[in-house]
């Protein structure tokens, strides 16, 4: 968070200075510090909650992925090297998103957003590419789909705040 009350990207304007026209209110009132603030809130909120979401579904499924089992076998098929490699990508993007959320933490949010606007298409493309190779009658496709909307809500709220 910059002193301006917008999240920044290096070198760059806060998001908040970077809002068409049409999101800014002139002059300046209360209301209009309330909206931007609400805009400003809402935005890190869902940057957070689907960092956040990655994190905590990713310990489940890698512990699962690891640990194997009946369920896991039906859902990922037996442990194999594919399956183990499909661990450690989950691996990573649960340590991608854990930093993004720890140097939030440590204020610096800008890094959490530079990190979403990279990783979170990527999870929307490859979630939406498991629909079509493997159909959604599956539960991890079913699962993948849900974190894919909730990563693509996030996304139009950065975007549209840009």
């Amino acid at each position: 968070m910059d002193q301006r009350g917008g999240i920044a990207c290096d070198g760059q304007k806060p998001l908040m200075e970077m809002l068409p026209a049409t999101y800014q209110h002139t002059p300046a009132t209360k209301s209009s510090k309330l909206d931007h603030s609400l805009i400003r809130h809402t935005l890190r909120n869902m940057v957070y909650i689907s960092h956040a979401a990655n994190v905590l579904i990713l310990i489940a499924v890698c512990t699962a992925l690891l640990r194997g089992g009946i369920g896991i076998d039906d859902a990922f098929g037996p442990d194999s090297p594919a399956r183990r490699i499909l661990a450690c990508v989950y691996f990573a993007i649960l340590l991608t998103s854990l930093y993004a959320l720890i140097r939030a933490g440590f204020g610096a949010p800008q890094i959490a957003v530079q990190i979403a606007l990279v990783l979170f298409p990527l999870q929307i493309t490859y979630k939406l590419a498991t629909a079509i190779a493997v159909g959604i009658d599956n539960p991890i496709v079913i699962s993948n789909l849900a974190v894919a909307a909730l990563h693509s809500v996030t996304l139009v709220l950065m975007l549209r705040s840009v």
